[in-house]
């Protein structure tokens, strides 16, 4: 073994990839909740008919915050788990 190199884990490529499904996750978790903001604002704008005025409730859910966690936490585990698992049945080429 070279100096400085490191032994290769089978577990390396399934923490990678979960990682980098994580880091997909949050991020498009935080974008989803920015984009909502946005359209929160812009519901404002709706017309609403004089005789029957649309009311439009939209207060902040902890409940529908949590789902929506959960949500993305589950996809993030399949969608990262699936491909880890096919990565570490490959053999590494030898030179």
């Amino acid at each position: 073994m070279r100096q400085g190199s490191r032994s290769f884990a089978p577990s390396d490529p399934i923490r990678q990839l979960l990682i980098e499904s994580l880091l997909l996750a949050v991020v498009g978790s935080a974008l989803g909740a920015l984009l909502a903001a946005g359209v929160e604002q812009l519901a404002c704008f709706i017309p609403q008919s004089p005789g029957d005025p649309l009311f439009l409730d939209l207060s902040f859910d902890w409940r529908l915050l949590g789902f929506a966690a959960a949500v993305a936490a589950l996809t993030c585990v399949l969608f990262g788990l699936t491909p880890a698992l096919r990565a570490t049945r490959i053999e590494p080429e030898r030179q």
